[in-house]
């Protein structure tokens, strides 16, 4: 690798393979970082809360990532990944978790700036953050969220209580576009979120890396979107948002990622939470050449997981 970075839980490097003609700064590389996170949760996550307790919570992880956002910007970061579930934690039910849900417009279809634009949609203070974090440190943003859409409860596969739930991954550009949104495809004991009917493959470009595709941790397992992305779109740069929980013996998230990023010759940007209870930790960069890579263990306490 030519440079590297470090962030107090996360790891960051200049990716050697990008795609051609996407620029890539100077010798064909590009800076990336990702944020190994240690979530504040909610303690009673199956009991429902008002829009603002669940944006009071939210709001303590997204202060940290503001910092690791900017520790990442004065390194040169140019894109950033944060884990699934980082900003709101996991267990609700459906009915729980209505108050961290907020609409994601598609990006294909309307093309919104939250941080320029915070009221042209209601109820959306999340994504104004985290947009306005892209556009402040001027670099690329992924992040992890809950995701509303309303519909008809009288018209199937609409759920009866008249809105989908999807875990929902979105993409800021460097001066706060939404650029990407996608909706996680193969849930794993999600029952607070609904499954898309429209499972597409989604996609995006920048200046300095060409093209960039976008899948969330049990995807990896599963041909759809993960190998689609690669075999039938021939995308070679993949962001990983995930909250992988290690199970020995073939499912580390260190050894398994990096087996991905070989098997598929991509560059895989992975970022999980750092959870030691869950066991959940190991997050990298991983190319089919190298690997950087941070798995935190007890040993490692405080800097590690706890």
């Amino acid at each position: 690798m030519s440079s590297q970075l470090e962030l107090s839980d996360g790891v960051g490097c200049c990716c050697p393979h990008a795609e051609p003609g996407g620029g890539c700064g100077r010798g064909g590389t590009y800076v990336a970082a990702v944020y190994e996170h240690h979530p504040v949760l909610n303690p009673q996550p199956k009991v429902p809360l008002s829009r603002r307790e669940a944006l009071e919570h939210m709001k303590q992880n997204l202060d940290v990532f503001e910092e690791q956002t900017a520790a990442a910007a004065k390194q040169g970061a140019q894109i950033i990944v944060f884990p699934e579930d980082g900003i709101h934690g996991f267990n609700f039910s459906r009915k729980s978790i209505y108050g961290y849900l907020e609409m994601v417009p598609d990006p294909t279809v309307v093309s919104w700036n939250p941080c320029s634009d915070p009221t042209l949609f209601p109820n959306t203070e999340v994504q104004h953050r985290l947009s306005c974090m892209a556009k402040n440190h001027s670099l690329y943003l992924v992040a992890n969220m809950p995701g509303l859409e309303e519909c008809d409860p009288h018209a199937p596969p609409c759920p009866p209580d008249g809105h989908y739930q999807f875990n929902t991954d979105v993409v800021f550009s460097a001066s706060g576009a939404l650029v990407a949104r996608y909706r996680k495809r193969n849930l794993y004991f999600e029952f607070e979120f609904d499954t898309p009917s429209d499972p597409q493959l989604i996609t995006f470009d920048t200046p300095f890396a060409g093209r960039f595709g976008l899948f969330t941790c049990f995807d990896i397992l599963f041909y759809g979107p993960a190998v689609q992305l690669v075999e039938q779109l021939g995308v070679r740069q993949l962001l990983f948002p995930t909250a992988w929980m290690n199970q020995l013996p073939l499912l580390d998230s260190v050894q398994f990622h990096r087996s991905f990023s070989y098997a598929t010759a991509t560059t895989l940007l992975s970022a999980n939470l750092c959870l030691d209870a869950a066991g959940m930790t190991g997050s990298g960069i991983f190319t089919p050449w190298e690997a950087l890579y941070h798995h935190a263990g007890r040993s490692l306490r405080p800097a590690g997981c706890w």
